[in-house]
């Protein structure tokens, strides 16, 4: 069996570096194919190459325009799984964002490692991942009305 493909785009050189070492330590299942600073870099990789799963941490990017590559993202290729990685505590982004696909939701200040290697796994079998933190608004209701983000911009 192949291993699953994995790309990461981050800003943080060691962010970056530490998610890889994390993905390669997980031993043969996953493959890190390709890590960009530049999300212009991964959007070249993801346009000419086959990926399985897409580790996006969003930091510098307005929440309408995560939602917008989210769904190009799923366009190029519809059996592409992203993680995204946020500091956003905003429940309604997390849900518009997970409606356009298979999106996992990480908090960055969450035990990144713990959380990453369960985001994996989960999105490798495409099943959505949300961190501890967030899935309690998820609980609670708290996510409403994000039904119309996914028919303006993810349809």
């Amino acid at each position: 069996m192949r291993p699953i493909r994995v790309v990461i785009n981050d800003q943080n050189d060691i962010t970056r570096k530490g998610i890889e070492a994390i993905i390669e330590d997980k031993g043969d299942a996953f493959q890190v194919v390709g890590t960009f600073a530049e999300l212009s870099e991964a959007e070249r990789y993801l346009e000419e190459y086959p990926t399985d799963i897409l580790i996006l941490e969003d930091q510098s990017l307005l929440p309408l325009d995560v939602i917008r590559l989210v769904s190009r993202y799923y366009d190029i290729n519809p059996g592409l799984s992203v993680i995204l990685m946020s500091l956003r505590r905003d429940g309604e982004y997390i849900q518009q964002a997970m409606r356009c696909g298979n999106v996992s939701y990480l908090l960055k200040t969450d035990n990144l490692q713990d959380q990453l290697l369960k985001a994996l796994e989960f999105s490798s079998n495409h099943y959505p991942f949300i961190s501890l933190k967030r899935s309690s608004c998820l609980a609670h209701g708290h996510w409403e009305n994000s039904l119309i983000v996914k028919k303006r911009y993810c349809d």
